[in-house]
């Protein structure tokens, strides 16, 4: 096997038959799936989530994330193109521009970055 060097240390396996990657270092991107609660907040513990709205509406906001050490990258996209989840800018979700984002396909991505105190930056959004 080729050593590639890239100064961070990376442990786990890639699934060469499903293409899915798996606990890498700090970085866990095996698929979470987490419902939105009332007050539109999701408890995260892992890289990459699924959200869903609350009660199995049709639309809903998400507005505070929490989970995932300082530094952890998070990749949300939603389970159902049927149930528009929109990530409002605010005070615990940075987003660029300070425009809010609405996942309107299961395609749809919004990455962010958690940078200290329950504060995620966006990086990257694609509505594919």
């Amino acid at each position: 096997m080729a050593e590639i060097h890239t100064g961070f240390e990376a442990t786990g396996d890639i699934d060469m038959e499903t293409h899915d990657l798996q606990a890498v270092g700090a970085t866990d991107f095996s698929v979470e799936v987490v419902t939105l609660n009332a007050a539109g907040a999701i408890v995260v513990s892992k890289s990459y989530v699924k959200v869903d709205t609350f009660g199995g509406a049709a639309a809903d906001d998400l507005v505070s994330i929490s989970g995932l050490a300082q530094g952890a990258i998070l990749i949300l996209s939603q389970v159902a193109s049927a149930r528009d989840v929109t990530v409002k800018d605010g005070a615990t979700i940075r987003l660029a521009g300070s425009v809010d984002f609405t996942l309107r396909s299961v395609y749809g991505i919004l990455v962010l970055q958690h940078r200290s105190a329950n504060i995620y930056v966006e990086l990257s959004r694609s509505q594919n």
